[in-house]
């Protein structure tokens, strides 16, 4: 356990010393990239030193070596993706050393979630304390060809918002030598710019029903001519712990009540876009994660877009940010035009309401942060070798 504690305390120091009333106003920029840049290091440094850390890590291990002797005679390895198989041949070529090769996969595997926080997040250092705690950064040390698809992905969040549909599509072609689920993002774009609707989560709804109820019979159909290795397995016939939907449920809970009362349809404001996107993204997430109760294999169909919720949170808190002082200006107006407010009833107001606003903002974060922090502890001891198979945690090097 120490270890991750230590992870954690490690982040939440760095955001301290990044962030802080003597920082405020030095380069926002510039306080960003030191405080990721220390971050991410940490995180490569602590996934790279790892050793049989992660339920995946024997088989990544023997598929080193296995397709190191093979060479480039063949690119076929089990079901793996070719991409990520060439990409194995090519670090086994220059080295035999396993712990080279899970570090340079740390590395690819961290690179977009670097990326998109960096650039798009409303508050880095809360995006990546919800990275860690909501298991994203475990993932990357079990689910390696997925998470380097995942890491792909991030990188075409950029033209999703942009809509720029075909540089979009050809990243997560690229995704997809490595992955090939990772192609379910591309009904995502379109689903990610459906207009603010009560339909829309109706809509999930309704699919969410229809699963429950047929996709037994489903399945069976076509894991008779695809992927015939999972008919009857757990990974079908089993779902995960409802405890997992928990946290899911409460964002998604939050950003929908956010967008339905408060953004119209036909007037979406600029600064209230990026919100509209990923309140939908975090819709097609639920739907999978739900799913996934049922069918405990569609789990992973939900981290190409849930991962989205390292921004999705800080998003949500400055939407209320904005929403409140909206409120208060108009709060303001009715009060001066009522009477006249008095310089000093002036300066009293504002102060009152600043207060209150930083306490309101004070209220979600620390909420936030202790029940993701709930869930990551959950996640360590609840199951015997802890959430994707980090715990305990062990190194090559000492």
């Amino acid at each position: 356990m120490l270890p991750y504690i230590i992870l954690i305390a490690t982040v939440c120091v760095l955001s301290l010393v990044c962030f802080n009333r003597f920082t405020k106003n030095y380069p926002p920029r510039v306080l960003k990239i030191i405080f990721l840049s220390a971050s991410f290091l940490f995180l490569f440094i602590f996934s790279s030193l790892r050793v049989n850390i992660g339920f995946d890590y024997l088989q990544y291990s023997q598929g080193f070596f296995k397709m190191g002797i093979d060479g480039f005679s063949t690119v076929a390895y089990k079901d793996w993706e070719w991409g990520f198989n060439i990409l194995t041949k090519i670090i086994v070529f220059f080295t035999r050393d396993i712990h080279v090769y899970m570090a340079v996969v740390s590395l690819i595997c961290l690179a977009g979630p670097f990326y998109v926080i960096y650039r798009y997040s409303k508050k880095v250092w809360l995006s990546v304390v919800l990275y860690i705690n909501l298991y994203f950064f475990y993932c990357t040390m079990n689910f390696l060809r997925q998470s380097i698809a995942i890491s792909i992905a991030l990188f075409a969040y950029s033209f999703l918002i942009d809509r720029k549909f075909w540089r979009f599509v050809l990243i997560i072609l690229i995704a997809a030598v490595f992955h090939s689920t990772v192609l379910m993002m591309i009904p995502a774009y379109i689903m990610a710019n459906f207009k603010p609707s009560l339909r829309i989560p109706l809509l999930y709804a309704y699919l969410i029903l229809w699963v429950f109820i047929s996709s037994n019979s489903t399945l069976d159909i076509l894991t008779e001519y695809i992927h015939g290795e999972y008919r009857n397995s757990v990974f079908l016939t089993k779902g995960l712990d409802i405890i997992h939907t928990v946290i899911p449920t409460l964002i998604v809970g939050a950003g929908m009540c956010l967008m339905l009362k408060f953004i119209k349809p036909k007037n979406i404001a600029d600064s209230d876009k990026s919100f509209v996107i990923l309140t939908n993204l975090m819709y097609f997430s639920y739907f999978w994660i739900i799913v996934m109760l049922r069918h405990a294999i569609f789990e992973r169909f939900s981290y190409y877009t849930y991962i989205l919720v390292v921004l999705y949170v800080p998003e949500i808190i400055a939407f209320v940010d904005r929403k409140y002082r909206v409120y208060v200006n108009k709060e303001f107006n009715v009060i001066s035009k009522s009477r006249e407010i008095s310089d000093v009833d002036q300066q009293a107001f504002v102060e009152y309401y600043r207060q209150n606003r930083k306490r309101l903002l004070l209220m979600i974060t620390v909420t936030v942060i202790i029940i993701t922090l709930s869930y990551n502890i959950f996640g360590l001891i609840a199951y015997e070798r802890g959430a994707h198979g980090i715990y305990p945690y062990k190194s090559w090097y000492i």
